[in-house]
């Protein structure tokens, strides 16, 4: 059993953990990795998926769902709700659901966090939100935030939701938004539009997805490739 693991076994403490990533406790036993934060329609998923190609690496979105369900040993359905939200929001919605059981937010972040740090010991890959990019120490990661003006992620959002308004597309990013930033605040202590947080930043009014790849892939080779 490798030492985060052993960590996570004992009473779980998100910042106990933090304290000895930044430590660098880990780094010798993590490939490096790729963690896309992204705005809401801002393109970041298609940028995404292009760098896990374009580097031969493992692709993590809606998948990292289901490993977290497993790891959780909890219903897939249960999981996905609380997924980068705060379950006080949506408590109301799960006791709902007859035969689903309520997920403890620590069981949740706790499964989160041992996925994650799974993923980098297994082999690189990158990781599209979640957080990862907080739980990954940075001396193995390469932090990317994808941000777009409103009318680029209205563009972006309608490749997926064509069946939606303006309006209805910029209130579902605004609510998307809110529940990252106070996931990210709630268990991360962090903000997550603070430019402090990544290595790279792009604004995709300027860039197609396959120039931002390049960018990436090429930030990543200068990094860790030698």
């Amino acid at each position: 059993m490798v030492f985060w693991e052993r960590l996570l076994n004992k009473q779980f403490q998100v910042s106990q953990l933090m304290r000895h990533l930044s430590l660098g406790q880990t780094t010798d036993r993590l490939h490096p990795c790729i963690t896309i934060s992204r705005e809401t329609g801002s393109g970041g998923r298609l940028v995404a998926q292009q760098v896990a190609q374009a580097l031969n690496f493992s692709y993590y979105d809606k998948e990292l769902v289901n490993l977290i369900a497993q790891s959780a040993h909890k219903r897939r359905e249960l999981i996905k709700a609380v997924d980068e939200k705060t379950q006080d929001a949506i408590s109301s919605i799960v006791n709902g659901f007859l035969g689903l059981e309520s997920l403890p937010e620590s069981a949740y972040i706790k499964s989160l966090t041992k996925v994650v740090l799974g993923i980098a010991a297994s082999s690189s890959a990158v990781i599209v939100g979640r957080g990862a990019n907080f739980v990954l120490p940075k001396e193995t990661t390469l932090r990317v935030r994808i941000i777009a003006p409103l009318a680029t992620r209205v563009y972006y959002s309608r490749l997926y939701h064509k069946d939606k308004t303006d309006v209805e597309l910029i209130e579902k990013m605004r609510q998307i938004h809110q529940d990252r930033k106070e996931f990210v605040r709630k268990y991360f202590s962090k903000n997550i539009s603070s430019a402090n947080f990544y290595d790279l930043v792009i604004n995709m009014e300027y860039y197609h997805p396959p120039e931002a790849c390049k960018m990436i892939v090429a930030a990543f080779n200068k990094r860790f490739i030698k």
